[in-house]
């Protein structure tokens, strides 16, 4: 499926879908996500150019950005800066590890990600978080979840052993 998602980006990286990897602690989510970041970032002088907000709406190499949410969470609840939630709105290819796991009692995190799937509906994006998409309305409420289900493709990895006990 991984294999499928990275192919489809590369032939057209200006519109494209989600993939969502859940599962256990150790089971290799962020991992595959920084690897498919990286892929991307050698691989982009290859893939045909696409508009490019960040520089003028001009055209250029797609770009995949990779940020860890709790990260970006923290940092604006630090720093009151949304730098990193503004760049993933507009790069080619989304990876956003760890949603779900950021601390945020403001419900600041919740808002920035609903927007952001919101407005990311129809491009290129990898999430991945620890949560089964059973628990998804609980954990992230109704209009989160219910873009996380859109234009999406699930990958389980919960019955991955935990790399550190082998």
């Amino acid at each position: 499926m991984l294999f499928k998602f990275a192919c489809q980006f590369a032939k057209q990286p200006s519109a494209g879908r989600s993939i969502i990897i859940f599962g256990e602690n150790g089971s290799g989510k962020s991992r595959l996500a920084k690897q498919i970041c990286r892929w991307a970032s050698l691989t982009a002088q290859f893939m045909p150019l696409v508009n490019r907000p960040d520089l003028g709406d001009q055209t250029g190499l797609a770009y995949p950005l990779y940020h860890h949410w709790p990260s970006v969470v923290d940092d604006f609840q630090k720093r009151q800066d949304i730098g990193a939630v503004d760049e993933l709105m507009d790069c080619s290819l989304a990876v956003i590890d760890d949603i779900g796991a950021e601390h945020d009692p403001s419900g600041f995190g919740r808002e920035q990600l609903y927007l952001l799937l919101s407005r990311r509906e129809f491009r290129w994006n990898l999430f991945t978080t620890n949560f089964a998409p059973g628990q998804w309305d609980e954990k992230f409420e109704r209009r989160i979840a219910s873009r996380l289900f859109r234009n999406t493709e699930h990958i389980n990895l919960s019955m991955v052993q935990d790399f550190s006990t082998i």
